[in-house]
């Protein structure tokens, strides 16, 4: 069978096939098994992302890349991961000011399924699975549709924003599209899904182990985390530093590329290159902006009632 590259169009009836499977199916297989359903569903995304590229007559080793891992990549990806979860916390900080309720509400399904299992469950259900599967799915088959484009960010920007809206949610739409164009990035920088893959098993790690230590600390104190974390209004100074913590986005996104890419063609010359100097010195400035935007926002929830301002 000659092997052939899959068209964009492809990525339409993924997106319907995905669309059945995630937003009617999974309720109907949790609804009948509970939380261990998750692991049905997801690897349905699978099933369905190797079965339409086997129709279509796609080299699978092409649409699922893998090769052994590189330590220094290992390091770029988490550096990546660094700065794209820094960088994504800034839209959720204000979206959480403005929106607490709302932004509770939309992470309220994946707080319940962590704190209601035990640790080793909440990481194969939450973690493991749909870093694998998901990748397989979204940044394996779909994107895979867009690999033919002239340029590689096409495929980045509409898989990392379908990616987004496959979460269900309009409030974690943004963050979740920011991570996705991270794994799109390192997908196309290695050709190897073993780093994306990473990529998310950290992201999803990191609130997983966040939920249970609070889980397990309410429990010790009697104190129900889950209603406190919904009720609970965010202040306005929680935003100014999340936004001096994405100030170190830029830097963090540089470096990791760094480490990716060592040793390739124009990444010999060391860590700061002189051909590179105006760029490193943009993201610099942009960076001092971002922290700038945040000492203000800090400083003035200080000054309005010499604490903390509160959202309503």
């Amino acid at each position: 069978m000659n092997k052939r590259p899959m068209k964009p169009y492809v990525a339409i009836i993924l997106v319907i096939l995905y669309g059945l499977d995630i937003f009617w199916l999974s309720g109907k297989i949790v609804w009948n098994m509970g939380e261990w359903g998750v692991l049905f569903y997801e690897g349905l995304l699978v099933v369905i992302a190797v079965a339409v590229a086997f129709l279509f007559r796609a080299d699978l080793k092409r649409v699922f890349p893998f090769r052994k891992p590189e330590p220094a990549k290992i390091a770029g990806t988490l550096v990546l991961w660094m700065g794209a979860f820094f960088a994504a916390m800034i839209p959720s900080s204000i979206m959480l000011y403005v929106f607490p309720q709302r932004m509770a509400q939309a992470s309220g399904g994946v707080n319940s399924l962590a704190s209601g299992v035990t640790l080793a469950v909440a990481i194969v259900l939450v973690c493991v699975t749909p870093a694998v599967c998901e990748e397989m799915a979204f940044r394996g088959a779909m994107f895979s549709a867009f690999r033919e484009m002239r340029s590689p960010w096409v495929g980045i920007l509409v898989v990392s924003a379908i990616f987004g809206a496959f979460h269900g949610s309009i409030w974690r739409f943004v963050p979740t599209a920011i991570l996705g164009v991270g794994m799109g990035y390192l997908l196309v920088v290695t050709d190897n899904m073993f780093y994306n893959m990473l990529f998310h098993l950290v992201n999803n790690m990191v609130p997983v182990l966040l939920i249970q230590f609070l889980y397990g600390a309410g429990q010790g104190i009697g104190i129900d985390t889950g209603v406190a974390y919904t009720a609970g209004a965010v202040p306005l100074v929680t935003v100014g530093i999340y936004m001096l913590y994405g100030s170190s986005a830029p830097f963090l996104l540089y470096a990791g590329d760094y480490l990716l890419r060592k040793g390739q063609a124009g990444y010999r010359d060391g860590f700061l290159p002189r051909r590179k100097k105006a760029d490193f010195l943009a993201l610099m400035l942009f960076s001092g902006g971002m922290a700038l935007i945040g000492i203000c926002i800090i400083a003035v929830s200080l000054a309005v009632d010499g604490s903390l301002l509160y959202g309503m």
